[in-house]
């Protein structure tokens, strides 16, 4: 799936296909019935300092998925944080942001 207009800046950075395996087997291992398990989709990108990775649908949304506040392994009980972005726009700002942020 190819990433469109997104552009990463540190602390974001793609992932290689071995990551993405053992991340979408941990996003859908967190709570069974969470959003995203019955849903084809990427991740594109991951934060190297918390939890919370960038993924890409098939139709070509975008959504900024955050990890329950514990580290790996996730518990089935812990709550899964997705955000949606219609927008690569929105998200490339977010980005920036963070970018912004890991450089002060």
């Amino acid at each position: 799936m190819p990433q469109s207009d997104l552009r990463l800046l540190p602390p974001w950075r793609s992932v290689d296909h071995d990551e993405q395996q053992k991340f979408i087997e941990v996003i859908n291992n967190v709570r069974p019935d969470n959003v995203l398990s019955l849903q084809k989709y990427a991740i594109v990108a991951r934060t190297g300092f918390r939890d919370e990775f960038i993924i890409r649908f098939e139709d070509g949304r975008f959504a900024r998925v955050l990890m329950p506040d514990c580290y790996f392994p996730a518990h089935p009980s812990d709550p899964l944080e997705v955000i949606y972005y219609d927008d690569v726009g929105r998200l490339n700002d977010l980005v920036a942001e963070d970018a912004t942020d890991w450089g002060e």
